[in-house]
This record gives C-alpha cells, sequence and structure tokens, in this order.
C-alpha cells in the first residue's frame, strides 16, 4: 500500500472557510444572505465524532472579510450540548420558521414537500441526506460573537428566512 492509496476513495468537500479566524481569533460578524449549496454530515476519521455541515455561497454581505461570492461552512458537533439547537435553527429556518419557533408548523410543511407525515428527526434525516434536499435554498444567516464559557471567542449562527417582499 502507497503513501497515496486511499486519495482515490477520499471525500472531498468545498469546507474550510467558516465566520471565524482560528488562528487571530477574529470573528466576522454580519448579517449575510447566503445560498446553501449542501447540508450533509459526516463522521471524523479520528474519534469517529459526527458533524452536521452546511455549506453555502454568500449573495450578500454586511463584512467585507466576507464578501459575495465566498464559501463558508458551519460545522455542527451533532453530540455537544449546542448541537441538536443550532441544527434546529438551521432546520427551522429552512421551512419559514424561527429558531425557537412552532415545531408542528415545520413538520406540516415538511410533510407537505415530502409528501407524508414524518417527525421533526426523520426532517433532520431528510434535510442532511444525501438528496440535498436545501440546495439553492436562500437563507439569512447573521454572525454574533460571543464568548465560550472558556471565555474564547466564538460565531453564533443565527439561522432565518428570507423575508418575504
Amino acid at each position: 500500500m502507497g503513501i497515496f492509496s486511499q486519495v482515490r476513495e477520499s471525500k472531498v468537500n468545498g469546507g474550510g472557510l467558516s465566520f471565524s479566524d482560528q488562528h487571530t481569533k477574529e470573528i466576522f460578524a454580519g448579517r449575510y444572505r447566503v445560498k446553501v449549496t449542501a447540508a450533509k454530515t459526516i463522521t471524523a476519521q479520528v474519534g469517529g465524532k459526527l458533524y452536521a455541515i452546511i455549506e453555502m455561497a454568500i449573495t450578500e454581505s454586511t463584512n467585507p472579510a466576507r464578501p459575495v461570492g465566498m464559501k463558508p461552512s458551519q460545522v455542527i458537533p451533532v453530540a455537544d450540548i449546542m448541537g441538536p439547537p443550532n441544527i434546529k435553527k438551521f432546520i427551522n429556518a429552512c421551512f419559514g420558521e424561527p429558531g425557537d419557533g412552532d415545531v408542528a408548523a415545520v413538520e406540516a410543511a415538511a410533510s407537505e414537500l415530502i409528501g407524508r407525515t414524518v417527525s421533526y428527526e426523520q426532517i433532520c434525516d431528510f434535510v442532511f441526506s444525501d438528496e440535498n434536499p436545501m440546495q439553492d435554498i436562500e437563507l439569512v444567516l447573521e454572525i454574533v460573537p460571543i464568548r465560550t464559557k472558556k471565555g474564547d471567542p466564538f460565531p453564533r449562527h443565527d439561522w432565518s428566512a428570507v423575508p418575504a417582499q
């Protein structure tokens, strides 16, 4: 087995860019309009941790450090304490509800889209499936700088539907 034996079967993603700089700890706060390019899950090769990944393309930006055309990602550790609430904010926005919105309304909208009655857990499975059903949906993403319990800067991702015009 050569040093490049795993290259052929490796999975490539569009990630790597986020709304913070891991070296300088700068948070790129702002209000963004984004087009979702992928919502998927990956399992880390080391440690086996499950992540929900939301890849996007910026279509409007209030922060010159993250201009139109950039393609950042949100990486959510599913099992961490803030994993489920962060996933819920994204899912709810996809179906026109605020992050703490009406779960029954999300289930009804998703059931109509999917063509059968589905639970919230099934909606999550659908949204983060290989079908990539949220590809090309446009959402608003507000990045708000917060501090972790350890005091480190961190970008809070507040998802919402694009306001009706």
